[in-house]
């Protein structure tokens, strides 16, 4: 992108060019122009790098609220649980609408089930292997 913003620098300058500024004087005019965007676009990339920053500490607090998990499930809905002490909740989230779904306690939540599925008749096929 800063090729595409020289290039556009540069046949902006050749009109200044021929009314009768010298070339020196063009030169340095695009050279500060080039400059000026330069520590605009580091202006840019430092606020961006700062707000990521300042975000990680609001969603990921110590606070009681802490978020375990989300997925999409339609173009603007969301399924999301959240975790308060020890309870979990399951909420559905849609513009404009939070609703609980489900409360699970946390013990309950945590504890893996029997049966893993795929994953674990792969596993006792592997080991049965000789």
């Amino acid at each position: 992108m800063s090729r595409l913003a020289v290039l556009a620098l540069a046949v902006a300058a050749v009109p200044a060019c021929a009314a009768g500024d010298s070339p020196a004087g063009t030169l340095g005019a695009l050279a500060q122009s080039v400059a000026a965007l330069g520590i605009v676009v580091i202006a840019i990339l430092a606020a961006g790098w700062a707000l990521r920053r300042l975000q990680r500490g609001i969603v990921a607090g110590e606070g009681p609220l802490r978020p375990v998990g989300a997925i999409a499930v339609g173009a603007r809905e969301r399924v999301v649980i959240v975790e308060i002490q020890d309870v979990w909740l399951v909420l559905g989230v849609a513009p404009g609408a939070v609703r609980v779904i489900h409360t699970l306690p946390r013990a309950a939540a945590t504890a893996a089930p029997a049966d893993q599925g795929f994953a674990s008749w792969l596993h006792r096929i592997r080991r049965a292997e000789p």
